[in-house]
């Protein structure tokens, strides 16, 4: 095996605790390829799909996987059922291998609220019956019905920053939302009226189911 290992460039130590990277001087595009093909014959990286869609969830080494798989059932991030394949790697940086292990924020709110929707649909109007129902933690099922003003038994007014729709402020009554924004409740009542803007916040008012 080339000292590179398939990569065209080398670590030279040139004094103690110094390295630098250079190409190496032993690898020809023709002898790289070789070795990158040796490589992918003989190193493999395993993937975590959906059970159903094989969507790739994230990839990595096995005990990675596993331990990643095993954090997301414990926390409800995950409610479907999955499957770890083997396929061959690829050569890529560690910004990108670091990257492929964090699952998309976005793509898991959805799956999120998605199940949270299911489970409002089917009678659910407590934070705490969303909970139960979903199997995800009471702090992320709160945030996110409020987010997306699900009604529940009872109404409940929300600010949303003006700027940054993901910055949810809720409040029981309009005098408990005035307290955390710092603003007289009448301006918060009219501001709801016509989705206005209260000290950098949407103002809105949610009614119960």
């Amino acid at each position: 095996m080339c000292e590179c290992n398939g990569t065209k460039v080398v670590h030279v130590e040139i004094m103690k605790g110094v390295w630098v990277v250079q190409p190496c001087p032993n690898c020809t595009q023709a002898v790289h390829q070789h070795y990158e093909k040796e490589l992918a014959g003989c190193c493999l990286m395993y993937a975590i799909k959906t059970f159903e869609e094989h969507r790739v969830l994230a990839t990595g080494e096995e005990p990675e996987l596993h331990r990643l798989v095993l954090a997301k059932y414990q926390h409800g991030e995950w409610q479907f059922p999955v499957v770890i394949e083997e396929e061959a790697a690829k050569p890529w940086d560690d910004t990108t291998y670091l990257a492929s292990m964090r699952p998309d924020p976005q793509t898991e709110e959805r799956e999120q609220i998605r199940d949270i929707r299911r489970a409002h649909r089917a009678g659910k109007y407590t934070i705490r019956a969303l909970t139960d129902e979903t199997g995800y933690i009471t702090k992320r099922v709160s945030y996110l019905v409020h987010k997306y003003s699900l009604p529940l038994r009872n109404e409940y007014w929300r600010a949303e920053k003006y700027d940054n729709p993901n910055e949810i402020i809720t409040g029981q009554t309009v005098e408990l939302l005035g307290e955390k924004l710092g603003a007289p409740a009448r301006s918060i009542r009219q501001a709801s009226y016509s989705n206005g803007i209260v000290c950098g916040y949407y103002i809105s008012r949610v009614p119960k189911v």
